[in-house]
């Protein structure tokens, strides 16, 4: 090989670029794959919470608020709530 004998060829490097991207695109896939099934946890998670919010205690709430939601924006006539995650309960 060209790199083993204290050369390092173009084709080689050509060679070289062309397998990380390869894995790149692989473990890309994989990881939106990943992504998409946290996802769904999620959204079934979160319709799981509706039906016992009623019964948690203000501790229990304000942990889950924290899990789910980013960071709150007050204005002076609304605020906004980015959540942490997209939820696609319709």
């Amino acid at each position: 090989m060209a790199a083993e004998s204290g050369k390092i060829t173009s084709r080689y490097l050509d060679e070289k670029v062309s397998q990380l991207e390869k894995e790149r695109c692989g473990l890309e896939e994989e990881l939106n794959h990943m992504q998409e099934g946290r996802q769904e946890a999620i959204a079934k998670e979160v319709q799981d919470i509706e039906t016992t919010w009623d019964s948690l205690d203000i501790v229990g709430k304000n942990r889950i608020a924290e899990l789910l939601i980013s960071r709150i924006l007050l204005f002076p006539d609304h605020m906004d709530i980015e959540w942490k995650y997209r939820f696609d309960l319709g």
